[in-house]
């Protein structure tokens, strides 16, 4: 609520949960060789990822994440939008889960 993105202060809010899967909304993902916010937090909670774009936001794919601490075998993004509205976007994964 401060107006500032700290990756660090949003992984320890995260970790704090200690859940399996974490879905976030409207987070960046890696372009032309930085790493993104997806990518960043999936790495300092030790998760897999799978990113979903929905659009470009300033130059850089933007859009929906999930983050896992099981391995992702297959994952696909997928449009959801309706006519005339703002692109909307969802993200199917499979995990391997212990069970």
């Amino acid at each position: 609520m401060d107006g500032r993105t700290s990756i660090r202060r949003i992984a320890d809010v995260l970790g704090g949960l200690d859940a399996d899967i974490i879905a976030l909304q409207e987070v960046f993902s890696v372009c032309d060789g930085q790493s993104g916010q997806m990518e960043s937090i999936a790495a300092a909670l030790g998760f897999h990822a799978a990113f979903g774009r929905t659009r470009h936001h300033r130059g850089r794919p933007y859009g929906n994440a999930i983050l896992t601490r099981w391995p992702i075998l297959a994952s696909c993004e997928m449009d959801i939008s309706r006519v005339n509205r703002e692109r909307r976007g969802c993200i199917r994964a499979d995990l391997k889960t212990p069970r």
